[in-house]
C-alpha cells in the first residue's frame, strides 16, 4: 500500500497509488463513504449496542454542505457545478451533489481500479521477520472479503488508515433516572434519524447545537408539535 505526500496533487495520488502497487480496502460497495445515503437505520436507536448490524451512513434526507462548493474540492479537480437533471447547482449543494463529486472524482482518476469493495480491514499488526524472509518493517494485514465469505492474510510495505468517525455516535452524560423520570419515550441519535415525518405531533427535545441540530431542528419544526434545543451555556465547552 503506498503512502503518498500531502503535497502532491490528487491525480498523482492515484498514478502513484498505482504505480507503487498501492491498494484500497472499502467496506461498503461503492465509493463515497458517509455520503452514500441510505433510509435504513440502525436497529439500536441510540448506536451503543456492540452488536448491532453498523449502518455507515449518518447522512438524513434534507442535510446540505455547511460549507460552499469551492472549498470542497481537491486542487487539481475542482467542485464544479456540472450539467444535469439529477445533479445541484447550488452554492451549498445536497448531500447527492457530493456523492455524485466523489463519484466524478474516483472515474476521472480511475480510482476505483484500486479499489476492493466490500472488504473489512479486521487488523493490522507488524509482520514477523518469519512472514517475509528475513525482511523487516513490513505490515500483515487481516481481511474479510464479503461476497466470497473468505478470510486471509496480506502484506504490505506500508499503511494508511482512513477510517470514517462518525460510526460510533457521541452522546449527552444524563443519568437514566432523570430520563425514566422527565423523558420516559423514544431517545435516539441523530445517526438515526432520517426524515421529520416520524415526529408529526410529538414533543421534540434536540440535546446539542451543532450544525446536525440546527438542521434537524428546522426539520422537526414543520411537522412537530413543539421542538426545544438544548445545549451547553458555556459556548467555550465542546458540542455534545
Amino acid at each position: 500500500m503506498a503512502l503518498w505526500s500531502r503535497r502532491s496533487s490528487c491525480g498523482e495520488r492515484a498514478s502513484t497509488g498505482r504505480s507503487l502497487g498501492g491498494r484500497v480496502f472499502e467496506r461498503q460497495e461503492y465509493v463515497g463513504g458517509t455520503w452514500n445515503y441510505t433510509d435504513h437505520v440502525e436497529q439500536d436507536p441510540l448506536s451503543v449496542d456492540p452488536t448491532r448490524p453498523i449502518v455507515y451512513s449518518s447522512v438524513y434526507g434534507s442535510l446540505r454542505t455547511n460549507l460552499p462548493r469551492e472549498c470542497m474540492g481537491f486542487t487539481d479537480f475542482p467542485f464544479l457545478i456540472r450539467p444535469g437533471k439529477s445533479r445541484d447547482p447550488r452554492r451549498f449543494p445536497s448531500h447527492g451533489e457530493v456523492l455524485a463529486y466523489l463519484q466524478d472524482f474516483a472515474k476521472e482518476f480511475s480510482i476505483e481500479e484500486m479499489i476492493r469493495f466490500e472488504t473489512a480491514v479486521e487488523r493490522v499488526s507488524p509482520a514477523e521477520v518469519s512472514d517475509v524472509d528475513g525482511t523487516i518493517g513490513k505490515w500483515r494485514i487481516e481481511l474479510t472479503e464479503k461476497e466470497e465469505k473468505v478470510h486471509r492474510e496480506e502484506l504490505y510495505d506500508a499503511v494508511v488508515v482512513c477510517n470514517g468517525h462518525y460510526i460510533e455516535p457521541s452522546l449527552a452524560n444524563i443519568p437514566d433516572c432523570f430520563m425514566d423520570k422527565f423523558w420516559p419515550e423514544k431517545e435516539m441519535h441523530s445517526h438515526n434519524y432520517r426524515i421529520p415525518e416520524p415526529f408529526k405531533d410529538q414533543v421534540v427535545v434536540i440535546i446539542g447545537s451543532s450544525s446536525s441540530a440546527v438542521d434537524i431542528s428546522r426539520d422537526d419544526a414543520g411537522v412537530a408539535k413543539e421542538v426545544h434545543v438544548a445545549s451547553w451555556s458555556n459556548a467555550s465547552l465542546p458540542y455534545f
